[in-house]
């Protein structure tokens, strides 16, 4: 594996997919479908495409120079054992503009109103900016209103045509192309709003104010100026929130 990542937040472990997520990869997709949820390239009555899926995921961990980021959302169990949940990405990090790097999230039907994909981007926001990245992005289904307004609530802005309407990008999917806004945060913006997005998150989720502070220490004990190039072997530890990646292979930015 080129480069391991590990994101530790007060109620999840964000990691690398293991070949034995599979069967809880296709529970994942298959609650999803039950819902009129569904991935882009995944069908749940298709076992095949849940291995495909996995698989790439399994290839980017271990990609000599690792440009993507495929990983596995776990909620910690009260028995010690971290159940898979979801799925994150932070793709193509090298790469700048036209909506990359790109990021994505989805959580399986029954932790969707437990604030669980909120609180796994906020890791991956502060990973993506503790590496030196300039700007992350989102695309999100048009139809795809509570997502829409997840995001813009985290801080993305909608990106917008010359005349202020919204730009309307194209995905590929197994039902062919599909219309999505495209979202973008820069790291500055970021680091201005992270302190009030992660004390609001903790208070509706019954988090100690102590875990907040904590943050809030953190954040404002260092600088956070962006990195001069993407630095794939970190341990930054802001309160509640760890993010650590080790990097076997150190690659620099282009």
């Amino acid at each position: 594996m080129s480069t391991s990542v590990k994101i530790e937040t007060p109620r999840l472990i964000v990691d690398d997919f293991t070949e034995q997520d599979f069967p809880f990869l296709l529970q994942i997709f298959t609650a999803m479908q039950a819902v009129g949820q569904k991935w882009h390239n995944v069908d749940a009555d298709k076992p095949d495409t849940v291995q495909n899926f996995l698989d790439q995921a399994l290839a980017n961990s271990r990609a000599d120079q690792r440009e993507t980021f495929r990983m596995a959302v776990r909620k910690k169990d009260d028995n010690g054992q971290n159940s898979l949940i979801g799925y994150m990405s932070l793709c193509d990090i090298f790469k700048h503009g036209n909506g990359l790097p790109d990021t994505g999230i989805l959580i399986t039907p029954d932790f969707q109103r437990g604030r669980y994909a909120r609180e796994a981007r906020m890791g991956l926001m502060m990973m993506a900016f503790s590496i030196g990245l300039e700007a992350i992005y989102c695309d999100i289904q048009t139809g795809n209103d509570a997502s829409q307004k997840n995001v813009m609530g985290m801080g993305y802005e909608q990106m917008t045509e010359p005349d202020g309407s919204p730009q309307i990008h194209t995905v590929n999917s197994l039902d062919g192309k599909k219309p999505v806004y495209r979202y973008r945060l820069s790291h500055e913006d970021f680091w201005k709003k992270a302190p009030d997005m992660v004390s609001e998150h903790g208070k509706k989720c019954g988090w100690d104010d102590s875990l907040s502070s904590a943050f809030k220490t953190a954040v404002s004990a260092t600088p956070r100026a962006r990195l001069p190039k993407i630095n794939l072997d970190i341990s930054e530890n802001f309160g509640p929130f760890n993010i650590t990646l080790q990097d076997n292979s150190p690659a620099a930015a282009p």
